[in-house]
């Protein structure tokens, strides 16, 4: 089952370019706090491990690092997978339409974040 969700979070790590036949995908995980708290007072938080496709790849690639703050929209399932311990785990995995980079932690001296946004040229709309 999946579901198409919008989530704002930050990037755990540095996202990854990869190239499938002609086309271009990105992968990245974003951890987003709860409002939910564990028995030591601290927030929970969700990852989601994505994946953006296309020139969208390219772009979000170019923008984002580790900590950077996220807004990603796109369709979103639960998969099992078995871990390194050999446990059958859950997870959740986001196949990316849109996204934006909230922050640019790379370049200091950058434009401020938002005009590090996509143009109306990148919606499939």
């Amino acid at each position: 089952m999946s579901a198409i969700s919008t989530i704002v979070g930050h990037l755990c790590s540095d996202p990854e370019m990869r190239q499938i036949g002609a086309n271009t995908a990105c992968s990245f995980r974003v951890a987003v706090n709860t409002s939910s708290k564990d028995k030591n007072n601290n927030y929970v938080s969700n990852f989601y491990d994505c994946t953006i496709f296309g020139k969208r790849s390219e772009r979000f690639y170019s923008r984002a690092q580790k900590g950077s703050g996220v807004t990603v929209c796109g369709e979103v399932a639960a998969v099992e997978y078995t871990a390194k311990d050999g446990t059958l785990r859950t997870g959740l995995r986001m196949n990316v339409d849109h996204a934006e980079v909230q922050s640019k932690m790379k370049d200091k001296e950058a434009a401020p974040p938002a005009a590090a946004n996509f143009s109306a040229d990148d919606l499939d709309f």
